[in-house]
């Protein structure tokens, strides 16, 4: 999958832990990339998923995937 990004949007990098695994880094042109299109990113996120729950099914969601989060002792992107 990281042989697949744009050089200017993210770099591929060896994971120390496991030599199997490599992280895809977004670059700072892949910053901007994001936020020019998070807009219609998260209107599709709205469209076809989040206006199919309830505020407590969200809340349910949001807290499971907050602990999966918790369990990788890394953050997903710190630059974003």
């Amino acid at each position: 999958m990281t042989q697949r990004l744009p050089e200017t949007e993210g770099e591929p990098h060896a994971d120390p832990d496991d030599g199997r695994a490599t992280s895809a880094v977004i670059t700072p042109k892949g910053v901007t990339a994001l936020k020019a299109t998070a807009p219609l990113y998260l209107a599709k996120i709205e469209e076809h998923f989040t206006r199919h729950l309830t505020n407590a099914e969200q809340r349910a969601i949001a807290i499971g995937l907050a602990k999966v989060i918790a369990a990788h002792d890394k953050p997903l992107s710190p630059e974003v």
